[in-house]
Order: structure tokens, then sequence, then C-alpha cells
């Protein structure tokens, strides 16, 4: 394992991470829900706090890398700090959007059980109204439906506002969660499309202004075609 690497070539290796002994380490976290999180992340002696504009507690792990390897390259303490809170995603990978009507959170690149988890559970954090649309995840083999089931019994018990599910696979993910639903008394509004066509065309009557929208699926579901239509979408109220 490298974390056994004590020398390379006569060089320590420098460690990073949310550990107190690592090299270079992000601590007294806050999280911020789909804002991100902030931290003060501890160089060579100094205390940075720093903000990252990026959902996830773990995009503290790559702060802490980040300031290791601007010190290494002989960035200042200031511009250390003003690289990791100007960092942004990429389209399709937690890249948040504000509109006049919504804040979309643009994660449709991937989609896993466990990251469709942790996408609701950062979601239920966000004050307001929280939808969440969430598509087929392929690749997981002969569990695919039990996964779907149990993605979507998530789902249910996440305290999101609206669920609306699409794609074939994703039928499995809304007839569990309005199964949790219905069982746990939750008033959770559920819907289900078996194609994005369907769902465009109803997304204006099931959103309201303000909600926060998080859109999750495989790559392959194509659902970019539905964060676009989020993008130029005007809700009255």
């Amino acid at each position: 394992k490298l974390q056994t690497v004590l020398e390379v070539n006569g060089r320590k290796p420098v460690r990073f991470g949310l550990r107190e002994e690592d090299d270079v380490w992000a601590g007294s976290i806050v999280d911020k829900g789909l804002l991100g999180s902030a931290s003060v992340i501890h160089l060579g002696g100094r205390e940075l706090p720093v903000t990252v504009n990026i959902p996830g507690i773990h995009m503290q792990i790559n702060a802490a890398a980040a300031a290791a390897a601007g010190s290494w390259f002989g960035l200042s303490d200031g511009g250390i700090i003003k690289g990791i809170e100007e960092a942004r995603t990429i389209a399709g990978r937690n890249n948040l959007i504000r509109t006049e009507s919504l804040t979309i959170d643009d994660d449709c690149y991937n989609a896993s059980p466990a990251a469709v988890r942790a996408s609701l559970d950062m979601l239920s954090g966000v004050p307001g109204r929280r939808a969440a649309v969430l598509g087929d995840m392929y690749e997981l083999g002969e569990n695919e439906v039990r996964l779907h089931e149990e993605t979507g019994r998530h789902a249910a018990r996440s305290g999101c506002d609206t669920l609306i599910f699409v794609g074939k696979l994703a039928e499995h993910m809304y007839k569990a969660a309005k199964a949790e639903a219905e069982e746990s008394g939750e008033g959770t509004e559920i819907y289900y499309f078996p194609d994005k066509a369907s769902l465009i065309a109803s997304l204006p009557e099931i959103l309201k202004k303000g909600d926060t929208v998080l859109v999750k699926a495989s790559h392959g579901m194509g659902l970019a075609k539905v964060v676009d239509f989020l993008r130029g979408l005007n809700l009255s109220g």
C-alpha cells in the first residue's frame, strides 16, 4: 500500500487527507449540502480557511490534495485558497445550476445505488422543496432489479418532497418507493415515466418555482436532455 511508503529516491511523500497525522489535512469541516463545505486546511503549521463550492464532504480530501500540490509548486496561501474556492465541476458531475425558477443538481453522468443514496442524503439537507429525477442504473448484473428496488425504498425515506422516476429499470425503483411511502405514511409525491419525452412534457406541472432538483442516472439514459429542459423552464410559482 502507498501508505507504507516512507521514502522514494531520497524524498519523503506528502500525505493529505482528513486525519491529523497527514502532512496536509482538512479539519473543522462544515457540510453545506449542495452548496459545498467549509474547512480549515492545516498546511506546514499554518491554517487556511477554505470553502469548497462543490457538494460532498469527500471534496475536502481533494482540497487538501490541491493545497499540498499548490504549496509544493510555490503558491501563496492566498493563491491556494482562491484556487480551491474557484474550483468548479463539469456538466453531469454534481454541477450546480441556478436559474430564476430552479436550483438544479446536474449529476446525470453516472449512477450506482451507493451514489444515488449519497446524492439523496445530500439533497435532504437542502432547505425548501426538494425533487429528484432518477433514471436507470446500468451494469448492475443479475441483481439489478433488487438494487433498483432497494434504491427506490431509500428514496422514499430520504425526505424528498417529489420523486420522479424515468426508464425501464427505474420502474422497479418507482414501485418500491410507492410501497415504502404508503407503508410509512410519507406524503411524498411519486411519479413514473417510461421515457424522457413523457417526463419532459409533465415536468412543468410537477415542479414548483424555487424547487431544488437532483437529476441522476447512468450516462446512457441521456438525462442531460432533461437538464437542458430544466435550464430553460420558466415557472410562475
